[in-house]
């Protein structure tokens, strides 16, 4: 049963258990995790206090609970640890171990924690960096060109050693900020300071200083690899590769397009820059997202191109004002295009992405008060949540692409009995003629594992059960799911959460500013749970290499290279492991 007497963030999350676990073994090895993460850890903050003011509230900054921040003991530098398996030790140790030329951005590999003998994994410390792109955000084009040409010398580099990255994109660069933010900032929440309660509010500009960027987190690189069927892989959804239904490719033109869409989407299509002011890029990036992949720049012209646009003077600014909350996201500037024609068809989006929005709090008002200071739930922009006007509940609508929709639709086809735990499809909205996606409106349901967590066995079983059934009805249709894992199911908390919840914070009531601090037990009521994200779902599938893919990094087909597997028994092994994971082993709940 849940045990948690000091708030919602007092109870470590199954990944964050990991490293309590391991505290003392890295201490020996002469590193000190944060407070949080020690074996006899008590929050630091009183019963009447919020949580949010306290350090140690502060999570894992990684949702996949892979990469934490310490210290070394010896000179109190701030490192970071990152679990890896061998195949990812494997290129981080031998792009370390090649010239510490300028063109190797590789992150330095500062030491290898090795784990117990049972594990595949090792600890990799690495120094701490900041995210490249934001906090602070580039004022002049030259400090943006600067830092793209130094990433793009980096891939040309791994790519001359014959390694191609595979997602070659945003949140795999990384920067020094030592000389950017001279306080130091906090790894889990970057826009603070190191104590976790203040903002930052004063960045020194990229120009004033030497600033140094990296190429991190090489779990989908590949050595020597030959074009083939490799799998969907990295943060980028619009390769356009991908539209094949076993996808081909040649995973290095595959990184020149992830950098070149990421110029395109991150730089010149931000709300946070000024579009007509990086002009000088768009050439560049067009030649990197070529359609044909034979049409595309290679590492090496990329590279020599952003060199040759360095050497100008690029003294314009390109950073708009207003840096905080009240600026969008590339991801959230699609649903504020999309809005009217959403609402046309009967669906409003919250105030956030209307045309006109203003952001609702004052200039001296806190944005973490305003509910439309949240920004979008899924880290990739592709879901929101609104309202159906006919009636005021609550939907979900995601983007999907072709083959996502064909699975929804078919299982939404099949008889609505109790086996079919597939998310319903309330409606598909189509988007403009030259777009490959729709949006696929849903029922707004909430994670099914927690807020509350299950009180009795009976009642997780229950819901595993119906889980299960729906993979098993999946199954009997043909249908491989290849993410059933745990952000994948979903549960209607109507009589769970009476007053509801936010979407983007489901701690949280629908105003985003109170927590929920009474649910109903489950043993109280009727609770139904549905399968959902069917972006990795194939239709009769026969044994063959997939690629890897999923949230679950342990699955031992994975070992392989290529990994030649059944996509039918993946899902069980998903499935069994979710169970090991964050329910066994979690200390949310007795065992």
């Amino acid at each position: 049963m849940p045990t948690n007497q000091h708030g919602i963030t007092a109870e470590l999350s199954r990944p964050e258990i990991f490293w309590r676990d391991n505290y003392e073994h890295i201490l020996d090895c002469g590193y000190r995790l944060r407070p949080r993460y020690k074996p006899d850890w008590v929050p630091s903050w009183k019963k009447d206090r919020l949580e949010d003011t306290a350090e140690d509230s502060l999570g894992l900054a990684d949702i996949r609970g892979m990469v934490t921040n310490g210290w070394r003991c010896s000179d109190e530098v701030c490192v970071v640890l990152k679990r890896v398996d061998q195949d990812e030790l494997r290129v981080l140790e031998l792009l370390n171990a090649l010239p510490r030329v300028p063109q190797n951005r590789t992150v330095p590999l500062l030491e290898v924690i090795p784990l117990s003998e049972k594990s595949d994994e090792s600890l990799a410390v690495m120094p701490m960096f900041g995210r490249f792109h934001n906090t602070p955000c580039f004022d002049r084009l030259g400090d943006l060109i600067q830092a793209l040409s130094q990433l793009m010398s980096g891939i040309n580099f791994m790519h001359e050693h014959r390694i191609a990255h595979r997602d070659a994109c945003l949140l795999n660069f990384v920067a020094d900020k030592t000389y950017l933010v001279p306080g130091g900032f906090h790894f889990s929440a970057q826009r603070r300071a190191p104590d976790g309660k203040r903002w930052i509010k004063n960045f020194r500009p990229h120009s004033s200083v030497q600033v140094e960027y990296y190429i991190i987190d090489f779990g989908l690189s590949l050595i020597d690899p030959q074009p083939g069927d490799h799998g969907r892989v990295g943060q980028d959804k619009t390769v356009p590769e991908w539209r094949q239904h076993l996808p081909h490719y040649d995973p290095f033109k595959l990184d020149i397009y992830q950098f070149g869409s990421m110029i395109l989407r991150d730089f010149m299509e931000s709300e946070w820059y000024i579009g007509a002011a990086l002009s000088p890029l768009h050439p560049l990036a067009t030649a990197m997202t070529c359609e044909n992949p034979d049409e595309r720049l290679t590492a090496e012209e990329a590279a020599r191109e952003l060199e040759r646009l360095a050497e100008s003077e690029h003294e314009i600014c390109i950073t708009r004002n207003d840096q905080s909350v009240s600026s969008l996201s590339h991801p959230e500037i699609f649903w504020r295009d999309n809005y009217e024609h959403i609402l046309d068809c009967g669906y409003r989006l919250r105030p956030r992405y209307k045309p006109d929005w203003v952001p609702s709090w004052k200039k001296d008002r806190l944005e973490d008060a305003a509910e439309d200071s949240l920004g979008l739930a899924d880290v990739r922009g592709k879901v929101t949540n609104g309202w159906r006007c006919s009636d005021e509940v609550c939907v979900v609508l995601k983007r999907v692409d072709q083959d996502e929709l064909r699975v929804l639709e078919l299982l939404n086809a099949l008889p609505r009995v109790s086996q079919n735990r597939t998310v319903p499809l309330l409606e598909v909205i189509p988007l403009s003629k030259k777009s490959d996606e729709s949006l696929a409106v849903m029922p707004m349901f909430g994670r099914f594992h927690n807020t509350p967590c299950f009180d009795r066995l009976g009642d997780l079983i229950q819901a595993l059960s119906q889980l299960m059934s729906g993979i098993n009805f999946m199954h009997e249709h043909r249908i491989a799911h290849r993410d059933a894992c745990l952000l994948n199911f979903v549960a209607d908390k109507t009589y769970l959460v009476p007053g509801g919840f936010h979407f983007s914070a489901q701690r949280r009531a629908p105003d985003g500013k109170r927590w929920i601090k009474n649910f109903r037990p489950h043993s109280s009521v009727q609770v139904e749970y549905y399968i959902i994200d069917f972006g990795l779902s194939l239709i009769d599938p026969q044994p063959g290499d997939h690629g890897r893919v999923g949230q679950d990094k342990t699955v031992p087909e994975w070992r392989r290279h290529p990994p030649h597997y059944d996509p039918f028994k993946l899902d069980i092994y998903q499935f069994g492991s979710m169970i090991l994971s964050y329910f066994l082993e979690s200390e949310r709940v007795r065992v």
